[in-house]
């Protein structure tokens, strides 16, 4: 029989999920800035699936980064979830918008 999570487990799954929902929000924005159709994938889906694991390895550098300050118990107030969430956002919007702008400078 399964048992359901409990609430300090299933806030610490949350507190761990949201850099990485904040930066695939920050990578549609620049997509949806820079050229909206290109955020329907075509083949070859090798750019597609780099970028993804880009993605999903800068998440999880603020996963970690997040987890690192932890102690066993300590959990998140819902102003540091904010804050973590932004700064993910942000950081993922200056990333990819220097990508776009360094990219058609060298062109």
């Amino acid at each position: 029989m399964l048992t359901p999570p409990s609430k300090s487990n299933t806030r610490h799954l949350l507190d761990l999920a949201i850099p990485f929902v904040a930066v695939g929000l920050g990578a549609v924005t620049v997509g949806l800035f820079y050229d909206p159709k290109a955020l329907l994938p075509r083949p070859p889906y090798w750019p597609w699936l780099f970028m993804v694991f880009a993605l999903g390895v800068l998440g999880g550098l603020f996963a970690l980064g997040l987890e690192d300050g932890w102690e066993d118990e300590a959990q998140l107030d819902q102003a540091a979830r904010w804050k973590i969430a932004a700064l993910a956002y942000l950081i993922t919007l200056l990333v990819g918008a220097e990508f776009i702008l360094l990219s058609r400078f060298l062109k």
